[in-house]
């Protein structure tokens, strides 16, 4: 007994006939026919009484009908939960800051996804005080967060970018001669775009 006879088997009853569900199913005529005899010889009962143009259930078929139509809807449904369970193993949800995202995301997202095709990504924009809340609730798998603080704590965290902070001051300003944490704002390049780093 096969998947299909039973497929068609139903389609059948349901509409009505062997041409219609052909019809529905994209098959040919003769390949329900086939699949429905088959099933019958199987059972060693006639299903079917033939009237006409029309498939009438026998008791025997009427039985079988009541025990396997509610089987192929449970397998259809056990069908689509598996399919939504695989799809849901491949989408990754991160939460972002929302200034962050707009400079960081789109670079990385995108080196992601060429290496990674099958994966989906959903971004969950969200202030930095409520990243470790999103983690706890399963609401993100992961969250992008600006450098380590007590926010983190408890959590696997890994370095992705490392950020150069800089002041600009104008030539004249007390301190353009200044050094600051080994950077000097030199008033004679700071219009070249050199920046004194703090």
């Amino acid at each position: 007994m096969r998947l299909t006879q039973l497929h068609y088997f139903i389609k059948v009853v349901d509409c009505g006939g062997v041409n219609a569900a052909a019809r529905e199913l994209l098959v040919s005529q003769p390949t329900v026919s086939t699949a429905i005899r088959e099933l019958e010889a199987e059972l060693e009962v006639p299903l079917f009484r033939r009237i006409r143009q029309q498939m009438v259930l026998t008791e025997e078929g009427s039985y079988f009908y009541s025990k396997v139509s509610p089987l192929l809807l449970d397998l259809a449904q056990a069908a689509e939960e598996t399919r939504k369970l695989g799809r849901s193993k491949n989408l990754v949800r991160v939460g972002v800051p929302p200034m962050i995202g707009i400079f960081t995301i789109p670079p990385i997202l995108s080196e992601f996804c060429r290496q990674y095709p099958e994966i989906e990504v959903k971004f969950l924009e969200s202030s930095t005080d409520n990243q470790q809340q999103l983690l706890q609730n399963d609401l993100v798998d992961m969250v992008l967060m600006i450098g380590e603080s007590q926010y983190n704590v408890g959590f696997e965290q890994y370095a992705v970018l490392h950020t150069r902070y800089a002041f600009y001051v104008g030539p004249e300003h007390p301190l353009a001669a200044a050094s600051y944490g080994g950077g000097v704002c030199n008033p004679s390049r700071i219009g070249q775009g050199t920046t004194g780093a703090v």
